[in-house]
Order: C-alpha cells, then sequence, then structure tokens
C-alpha cells in the first residue's frame, strides 16, 4: 500500500508520518533499537505528562484514553484492566505511529513507542510504578497490537485508588 493510500486508510497528518518514518530510518541506519527507543519515549512520557498534569483525567482509564486522544494514536484503541496487569490494544492496520506500516520500517522485531510513552506518562501522571511483564508486547488473532503494564508499586493512597477506578 502506498503512503497515500496508508494515510487514507489511517487518518494520517504529516506528524504522524514525520514520526513513524524517522523511527524506521533511524532503525533501518542501526542507530536505534528498542531498547534504546523504550527508555527514550519512558522519559518522553514523563515529560508529556508534566506538560499536561492539569488536564490529565485522575482515573487511570481516563488519563490512558487522554493520551491516546491526545496524541491521536489510532481510530481503534482500548485499555483493559486485569488484576495488576494494564493491557492497551491498538488495532494494528490504524496504527498511526507504526514504524512498519506507516514508516515502512522492513527489519524484523519490535520498535513500537507506546510501551515506553504509556509507561513514563502514567509513573509521572498517576505516581505508580510500573514494569513490563514478560512477553509484554504481541499481536492477537484480531489484528491488534497488545502490550501490557504491570502496577507493582504505587507513590501513595491516591495512586492506588486512581489505579482501582479502571
Amino acid at each position: 500500500m502506498t503512503i497515500r493510500e496508508e494515510a487514507r486508510v489511517r487518518g494520517l497528518r504529516p506528524v504522524h508520518v514525520f514520526v513513524a518514518s524517522m523511527l524506521a530510518e533511524f532503525r533501518e541506519n542501526g542507530v536505534l533499537n528498542f531498547g534504546i527507543l523504550r527508555a527514550a519515549t519512558e522519559k518522553t512520557g514523563a515529560k508529556i505528562a508534566e506538560m499536561l498534569d492539569e488536564d490529565t483525567p485522575r482515573n487511570l482509564e481516563g488519563a490512558v484514553k487522554f493520551l491516546a486522544e491526545a496524541l491521536e494514536v489510532s481510530k481503534d484503541f482500548d485499555v483493559e484492566k486485569n488484576g495488576s496487569i494494564l493491557r492497551l490494544r491498538v488495532k494494528s492496520k490504524l496504527c498511526r505511529f507504526c514504524p512498519k506500516g506507516v514508516g515502512g520500517l522492513e527489519l524484523p522485531g519490535p520498535l513500537c513507542p507506546f510501551p515506553g510513552l504509556f509507561k513514563g506518562f502514567l509513573e509521572h501522571s498517576a505516581g505508580l510504578k510500573l514494569a513490563y511483564p514478560e512477553n509484554f508486547m504481541y499481536r492477537d488473532r484480531d489484528g491488534y497490537c497488545n502490550f501490557l503494564l504491570e502496577v507493582i508499586g504505587t507513590g501513595s493512597d491516591a495512586s492506588m485508588k486512581m489505579f482501582q477506578r479502571v
């Protein structure tokens, strides 16, 4: 599919193509791997949380959806909580920041910016301590990219209440 066709299907704007293509090119040129990306996007998520602090909803599900909408992640994005595990789902063919689908990345392996971005955002805005559980990224049979974050601690009673309200 051409980038014009992808733009029509995914509802892309130039900023989406810019980010996805830059990630893809950095990876293809050997200057970016998933570990570096994850660390960088965690810090970026915290910076965005700091910027949007007063506007961020004070419940966990609301905070996740708020960031997804602010960034225009996808037309099809969802969040679910199961115990201490938070699962975020993005319809792969509709993700606006995918380095593969939008940026044209042809190398194997993950390069999704969202696990780190949402981890950093939620740790900063909700005061939660999050970790990446084993097998924290996968694509399901329905064509969704899933990533998991595990709550391993909280900074305060207010943070725990925020998590329980999902």
